[in-house]
């Protein structure tokens, strides 16, 4: 009975070192290895989107449905977004270039023309 008790002991002793073993790599992995987290940050898109893959013809049935009106209800929106970037673009046109607000709106008005 002591043989087992030394031998359960030894081995719980044992996994407690392995576990800490294992948080002090985990923790020093990102230092040591950045580019790792690049690759597992890569690997779970890559996840997602083979997730979004549809497995049958009438899930993808589906999803093409789901895309067309959300598609048309962006396209409903469209005169106002048009209207709203000409706005921006006359007030950005003769102002201060040093404003932070108006620098601000000019950089987002460029993204959105640029897409």
């Amino acid at each position: 009975m002591a043989k087992l008790y030394l031998a359960t002991r030894k081995y719980s002793m044992a996994m407690k070192n392995v576990q800490q073993a294992v948080e002090i790599a985990q923790e020093k992995l990102p230092s040591t290895h950045p580019h790792l987290l690049e690759y597992k940050e890569t690997f779970e898109n890559i996840r997602k989107k083979i997730e979004d893959i549809p497995n049958t013809l009438n899930e993808a049935e589906q999803l093409l449905t789901q895309h067309q009106t959300i598609k048309e209800e962006i396209d409903r929106y469209d005169p106002d977004y048009t209207q709203m970037k000409e706005y921006g673009h006359r007030v950005i046109r003769d102002t201060d270039t040093t404003n932070s607000q108006y620098i601000f709106l000019r950089e987002r008005l460029k993204a959105l023309d640029n897409g």
